[in-house]
């Protein structure tokens, strides 16, 4: 399972990506995905909280399959 760390570093890198993107691209492609990251970096909490538990959802559902076999 990940831990909140991993997520916080994940979002990071998801968010510095769509930056680099938004500076290399040109026009309104620059503009809506630097508007996606700051929208993003701003409702980083929220979106930490939810994808924790998506996290916990999918492992717990794959444990139990593991369990199962074995």
């Amino acid at each position: 399972m990940l831990k909140n760390s991993n997520v916080h570093q994940i979002d990071r890198i998801v968010i510095a990506s769509i930056g680099l993107l938004s500076i290399l691209s040109d026009g309104w492609l620059s503009d809506s995905l630097l508007m996606a990251s700051m929208v993003l970096w701003l409702w980083l909490p929220e979106w930490e909280a939810k994808l924790l538990v998506v996290f916990k959802k999918t492992s717990i559902k794959s444990g139990n399959k593991s369990e199962k076999v074995n």
